[in-house]
């Protein structure tokens, strides 16, 4: 996955398999069940050589004078 960020703080739960995702300088090497958590704005990036299944939340607030969503 190539370097980007989000407007939100994301988390990343492993799955299954093997990733490391590239932040703030810092290789974190993630295994099944670690989580990774970034705060907004955050560059990162990730590779598997074995592949991996991943959760990834990306926490998105609404700004000043949005309307709150609909239930």
């Amino acid at each position: 996955m190539p370097e980007h960020s989000t407007d939100g703080p994301v988390s990343i739960h492993i799955l299954k398999g093997s990733v490391v995702f590239h932040a703030l300088g810092i290789e974190y090497a993630l295994a099944t069940n670690d989580i990774l958590v970034l705060a907004p704005g955050v560059r990162h990036s990730a590779r598997s050589a074995q592949g991996c299944t991943f959760l990834l939340t990306v926490v998105h607030t609404p700004s000043a004078g949005s309307p709150a969503p609909a239930m």
